[in-house]
């Protein structure tokens, strides 16, 4: 009998000591949690069942970790973004890692940073045109990059970054802003821009800015996909322009046919067809659409007030693609 009280004593003082050693492990993982800096990893190519990257390496020294890191694939992503999933999964959205940092200190100003990688570089410069905001004001960052409010969006070879705050501060902007600069630094990529038709356009006129590219459904045609548009000013005249480089010529010619048979089908009315490669002129609701095609190049101009304005518009980007033989 005594053995086995003795016994029961030993048990307990064992558990007492567990329990102890625990409640330590557990303190210091709180503790981690609002302190920790480690040097985290880079970040790598996202797969099935990734682990999700971590950022401590880009700390600047105001911040500190807040919450473990997040990782979302395609099937996933709208856990995180609901609503929002449909302006990444047509660019090819790869996968998505997010944390949140709070300043040295102040646990109510922290601030949380998006990674989307998309892939390649068009697609990144896709969702980030995409989705620019009206107030947006020009970071000297990267080529693309902007800053709203105090959040943060730019590009990075196939990434696009968003840096959100919980408030607005000079003191999580610039904790933001050098948070940027360690990601574009520290984050080496094979292409630092997006594609060259972008640079096609014609700067004469041109707003700032203004370049987007749409992945699919552009007009709300099915076919039509991949197109760079960019938008002009002549006087109080504003009008979006188009340019898609295509895999051949013959798909350029087909592609810009089926497009005016797509606004004839829904009502417009040809003004005029000129003979060389495809060049038709379409009236719809009181507004001008040219579409052409030029070797490999699908373009035109889209939905103008001015008759004028779209063929002097229309003009300047013959001129351009021609430019490119």
């Amino acid at each position: 009998m005594g053995s086995e009280t003795s016994g029961g004593r030993m048990q307990t003082v064992i558990s007492a000591v567990v329990l102890l050693v625990l409640a330590g492990i557990a303190a210091a993982v709180l503790a981690g949690k609002l302190t920790y800096r480690g040097d985290g990893i880079a970040l790598g190519p996202a797969g099935d069942g990734a682990a999700a990257a971590t950022f401590g390496h880009l700390l600047p020294e105001s911040l500190a970790v807040m919450t473990p890191p997040e990782h979302f694939d395609p099937a996933t992503l709208s856990d995180k973004i609901n609503g929002k999933a449909g302006y990444y999964l047509p660019a090819n959205f790869k996968a998505l890692d997010c944390q949140r940092f709070q300043v040295v200190g102040d646990p109510q100003a922290w601030l949380e940073l998006f990674v989307f990688d998309m892939g390649e570089g068009n697609n990144a410069f896709a969702v980030f045109s995409s989705q620019r905001r009206s107030n947006a004001a020009a970071l000297d960052l990267t080529p693309h990059a902007y800053r709203s409010g105090g959040s943060l969006y730019f590009v990075h070879g196939p990434y696009y970054v968003e840096i959100i705050p919980s408030v607005q501060s000079p003191e999580l902007l610039a904790a933001a802003l050098e948070l940027a600069g360690n990601f574009v630094d520290r984050t080496a990529v094979e292409q630092s821009d997006a594609g060259e038709e972008k640079d096609m356009f014609p700067r004469e006129n041109f707003i700032p800015g203004s370049v987007e590219l749409q992945m699919t459904d552009v007009f709300s045609f099915e076919k039509l996909d991949h197109v760079w548009l960019a938008r002009y000013r002549f006087d109080d005249v504003e009008v979006t322009a188009y340019l898609s480089q295509r895999a051949s010529e013959a798909e350029a010619s087909e592609l810009a046919r089926a497009y005016a048979a797509f606004l004839l089908k829904h009502g417009a009315a040809r003004e005029r067809r000129m003979a060389q490669g495809f060049f038709t002129e379409l009236s719809l609701f009181g507004h001008e659409y040219i579409i052409f095609s030029h070797e490999r190049w699908l373009a035109g101009v889209h939905e103008c007030s001015d008759p004028a304005v779209a063929a002097t518009l229309a003009q300047m980007l013959f001129e351009a693609v021609q430019a490119d033989e």
